[in-house]
């Protein structure tokens, strides 16, 4: 049983090296052309800003009007 576990936690860090390589690749190669393309920067703002409101104390209005402002500005710029 452990040399199945062994083998399942080595593939599963493999794929998950290979997914975070893919990931940033990605954004390298999209924000490296000639014309950028955001979307994978987008993507990743999106993904920062619902961990930060995870994190944030409901309570906090600073915190939530900041994340308020960084949500209109990634909108916008999904819609340009």
């Amino acid at each position: 049983m452990s040399l199945i576990l062994s083998i399942y936690f080595r593939l599963e860090k493999q794929v998950r090296d290979v997914v975070h390589k893919a990931f940033w690749d990605k954004l390298r190669e999209e924000l490296n052309q000639d014309h950028p393309v955001f979307s994978q920067a987008l993507s990743l703002i999106q993904e920062v800003k619902e961990v930060h409101v995870c994190l944030i104390n409901v309570n906090d209005k600073a915190l939530r009007s900041e994340n308020c402002i960084v949500s209109g500005m990634v909108e916008r710029a999904k819609n340009t």
